[in-house]
């Protein structure tokens, strides 16, 4: 476990509301991570939650040049189904990281869960936004929680944090 290392997951669908909620509150979220010894953070590129986290470095990283984003991506491919927009968004993003990483060459079932457990396995916290108990993002929670990471859950359901 990474004590540096911070990973980023959650729902790729999210409200007008949750958006806003989300832009305001990251920037001082990843602050704190960086105050408390985070240099990494680590995404796996999705549309959603992973994204406004990754603009939200990419902001800090202006007044904190020390902290480093970190793509981990699940395949090749992730972006087959996106909009020209999220496309564009994305190479925007990977150009600005720090580091690119493909977990997987080719889409698999499964590749997505297991870019989450290669996050979670490097990780020592995970920046989360988690409504449900069920689908992609509980499971990256569950298993972050089995690997002993600290849990910062943004959406701070079912009396979790």
């Amino acid at each position: 476990m990474q004590r540096n290392t911070c990973f980023f997951t959650g729902h790729r669908v999210l409200s007008r509301d949750e958006r806003a909620f989300l832009r305001r509150k990251l920037p001082g979220e990843i602050e704190k991570l960086a105050d408390q010894g985070v240099k990494y953070f680590c995404s796996a590129g999705a549309v959603g939650f992973d994204r406004l986290c990754e603009f939200a470095v990419l902001a800090v990283r202006e007044k904190r040049p020390e902290i480093r984003l970190y793509l981990a991506l699940p395949c090749k491919t992730q972006d087959i189904k996106w909009t020209e927009y999220e496309k564009k968004e994305y190479e925007y993003i990977k150009f600005r990281a720090d580091k690119v990483i493909y977990t997987a060459e080719e889409y698999y079932k499964g590749c997505m869960l297991d870019g989450n457990r290669f996050l979670a396995d490097r990780s020592g916290f995970c920046l989360c936004y988690r409504k449900r108990s069920y689908g992609g993002t509980a499971y990256a929670v569950r298993y972050a929680k089995t690997r002993g990471l600290v849990i910062v859950n943004l959406a701070r359901t079912n009396g979790e944090s």
